[in-house]
């Protein structure tokens, strides 16, 4: 674990580039959130990534040397190597052709674009896919969606949905967050955000 580190506690909130010690290893926060008790930086891989002793130039707190920003105000880490790469926004992601569909195990740099149920996303970050649910919608310290990239279709009554899935309704778009088949008119999206995460 870096020295400067304090454990990861339960209960505790963390910010995006905050970082914290669990099992003798060094992890940084990518999304903001409180601990809870199966919130650990090893399980939650949404909510971490490990950091090797090489990245100790980003500062706790989400300040980096390039300063690269996130959507919620906080910053995230990037390779020293990316930084001439990096862009963060969302007018430079538009102009990226759409790549190859995202794929678990691949290795992605920043600037890269794939596909995702017909959605485009531009790397924000260096990393490998390491984990099935490191899927750009989970992870948008990782991902930026390109503006103008392929709509999602709307949503439908008697579809099945598979998590991850994406649709919009009423102008608004959503990711499927429990896989289920809409059975009736009312589970519509807002009225089912059990099943359906809104896009920020």
């Amino acid at each position: 674990m870096m020295s400067g580190s304090a454990a990861w506690q339960e209960g505790a909130t963390y910010s995006v580039g905050q970082t914290a010690g669990y099992e003798a290893r060094t992890y940084r926060c990518i999304q903001a959130h409180t601990a809870q008790s199966r919130w650990n930086p090893k399980d939650a891989l949404t909510l971490w990534i490990e950091i090797s002793p090489g990245q100790e130039h980003a500062l706790d707190g989400g300040t980096t040397a390039d300063n690269t920003t996130t959507d919620d105000g906080g910053e995230i880490p990037v390779d020293d190597e990316q930084a001439g790469n990096a862009t963060g926004t969302p007018e430079a992601a538009a102009q990226v052709s759409a790549g190859g569909e995202w794929t678990k195990g691949a290795t992605y740099s920043v600037g890269d674009v794939v596909t995702y149920f017909g959605a485009s996303y531009q790397c924000r970050q260096g990393h490998r896919v390491d984990a099935a649910d490191w899927t750009p919608p989970n992870t948008p310290s990782l991902w930026l969606p390109v503006a103008g990239s392929v709509a999602p279709p709307p949503w439908a009554q008697g579809k099945t949905y598979a998590v991850d899935e994406r649709c919009s309704y009423d102008g608004q778009n959503y990711t499927c967050r429990q896989g289920h088949t809409a059975h009736a008119a009312n589970w519509t999206p807002p009225n089912t955000l059990d099943l359906w995460l809104p896009d920020q």
